[in-house]
């Protein structure tokens, strides 16, 4: 059944990506949801748009937060999170941003541990 479902994924992962030539896939696992897939929880996306704000705030306007945490866990989900991402990092590059921070703005102290 893992065959199977590699299959699918693979032939699916080319059509989204739309290049039906990729390389075969390193499968690394296979992990099977019987119900459904996780969802987020209630206040995951009020709690994306405060770490979102504060990134702004502080002085880090052009970073940017991406990963499966950000769009869902489904693959189309992710994909289309990338493409969004991609866009959005390269209209900021595009227009010569030096990205992170900005001028006057200080590091946030260190925290160390004491040993």
């Amino acid at each position: 059944m893992d065959s199977e479902l590699i299959q699918v994924a693979d032939r699916d992962l080319r059509k989204i990506l739309i290049n039906p030539n990729a390389n075969n896939p390193t499968v690394l696992g296979v992990k099977l949801w019987p119900k459904a897939i996780p969802q987020f929880l209630i206040g995951h996306v009020k709690l994306l748009n405060v770490a979102k704000a504060a990134l702004k705030d502080t002085g880090f306007a052009g970073m940017f937060l991406g990963e499966n945490y950000m769009s869902g866990v489904a693959l189309g989900a992710c994909v289309e999170g990338a493409y969004e991402l991609a866009t959005k990092v390269n209209d900021v590059a595009s227009n010569g941003s030096t990205l992170c921070r900005q001028r006057g703005t200080r590091w946030p102290e260190r925290r160390r541990s004491v040993s």
